[in-house]
């Protein structure tokens, strides 16, 4: 801003054709600081001559740092009716009074401020335009005031002040709802980033480094989406699968958004990421192991692939244990001889619907080489009965792995006694957010 600039560092400058020169040189060189840094700079400083207006253009272009020149065309009346501290004959050689302004050729936009509404200008060039409502309460607001205005507005002092003897009109339709008296101020900071993330203003990789990955939970509690799933369940293409309690504790696991990015159990891709390297390195479907490849098979590589999950991932995942659901031949062979037509798999525990496996793949489970990465272990068969519970689970269970998206319809519980405690990362994030932590 120009009056913070001049009052430090320009503050021995004055208005002179030379002094302007400086000043603006000086602007220049510091806003190509920050751009070569990948801030995005807004400089509103008056820069009546083109020629200064030129080497600030001509520095950062010559850097391949973006610039664009935005002409705010404005009588000096405007100018002059907006002007807090007035024309007083105090300044010489003030710029539209008694110095010349010389009006951009080429400006990379125009601003007719006279004529617009600040929406119009902003809204001008297809520039976007989102209404916040921080809907605080009266008393919130007063309790936050450090200038005490509220305070000397009940009492008199300040007339016509919004809240106390005048009046605000909420907005209608805000494009975003904060309840700054109900949220901390970090979650009303995060609820903004996600809506400038979701109108593609803030880029992916500046909101999680802002942010941090994003929570996946797989719930689906709109009862309405429910039976809709449940109504495409309900032909003979679909199959359940009775599920056993560590199968249940891993639907929880994925539900919650412990295992995020994970859509579901995860997919033969995955599964052998995980195996070999202990990490996650994308969500992409349909890897074909080498020597398998059939002709119209899609490749691990293939980067145009229909229905590819669009899960934001930063980097690769940590994660050296394989979530998986294991199957066994009947029930391989079975929904394997139906997948053209795309069925659903219901997950059933204790007669209990607990949720849909959809957009499913099968692939072999490869127990030994999975006991022999994650365990470190080569396994004999002679040692399953008296050996490790892990390496035990794992050699009685199918031989097939079934992968896929996952819907949970209801938070899993096990009445305990110990429910209460089990918190979900968001919710703990909720938690130390109000802790400060």
């Amino acid at each position: 801003d120009g009056d913070n600039v001049r009052h430090g560092l320009c503050r021995n400058l004055g208005f002179s054709k030379t002094d302007r020169a400086e000043n603006i040189r000086r602007v220049g060189e510091v806003a190509k600081l920050f751009g070569d840094s990948g801030m995005v700079v807004l400089a509103s400083f008056i820069s009546p001559f083109k020629v200064d207006r030129d080497f600030a253009r001509r520095i950062h272009e010559q850097d391949n740092i973006p610039f664009f020149e935005i002409y705010i065309n404005t009588s000096l009346e405007i100018c002059e009716a907006r002007d807090p501290k007035t024309r007083a004959g105090e300044i010489k050689e003030f710029t539209g009074v008694d110095s010349a302004y010389e009006p951009p050729l080429e400006p990379d936009l125009i601003l007719n401020s006279g004529e617009e509404t600040e929406i119009e200008s902003i809204q001008k060039d297809n520039i976007p335009f989102f209404e916040i409502y921080i809907n605080t309460s009266l008393e919130i607001c007063e309790a936050r005031d450090p200038k005490k205005l509220y305070k000397k507005a009940r009492a008199g002092e300040i007339k016509e002040f919004t809240g106390v003897d005048s009046a605000y009109e909420p907005p209608l339709e805000p494009d975003l709802i904060l309840n700054s008296g109900e949220e901390t101020e970090i979650e009303s900071i995060q609820k903004v980033f996600n809506f400038l993330y979701e109108k593609k203003i803030l880029p992916e990789e500046a909101m999680y480094q802002l942010c941090g990955q994003p929570i996946r939970q797989l719930f689906e509690f709109n009862k309405e989406e429910q039976n809709k799933l449940i109504e495409e369940i309900g032909n003979n293409l679909n199959f359940k699968i009775e599920i056993s309690e560590i199968d249940l504790q891993w639907i929880q696991v994925l539900a919650e958004g412990w295992a995020s990015p994970l859509a579901g159990f995860m997919r033969e891709r995955q599964y052998l990421q995980c195996l070999h390297f202990g990490q996650i390195f994308d969500l992409k479907k349909k890897c074909q192991i080498n020597g398998e490849r059939k002709e119209g098979d899609l490749n691990c590589d293939e980067e145009e692939n229909d229905g590819e999950d669009q899960f934001p991932m930063l980097g690769p995942i940590n994660q050296t244990i394989p979530i998986v659901l294991p199957i066994f031949d009947n029930q391989a062979n079975l929904i394997k001889s139906k997948l053209s037509s795309k069925p659903k798999i219901q997950l059933i525990f204790k007669n209990k619907l607990i949720g849909i496996l959809k957009d499913i793949e099968i692939f072999p489970h490869r127990k030994k080489e999975r006991i022999h990465r994650q365990f470190g272990h080569f396994v004999e068969e002679k040692e399953i009965e008296n050996g490790h519970p892990g390496i035990k689970l794992i050699m009685e269970s199918g031989d097939w792995l079934v992968g896929g998206d996952l819907k949970v319809f209801e938070r899993i519980i096990y009445n305990d006694g110990l429910d209460e405690y089990r918190k979900t990362p968001s919710e703990l994030k909720q938690i130390f957010r109000r802790k400060t932590m």
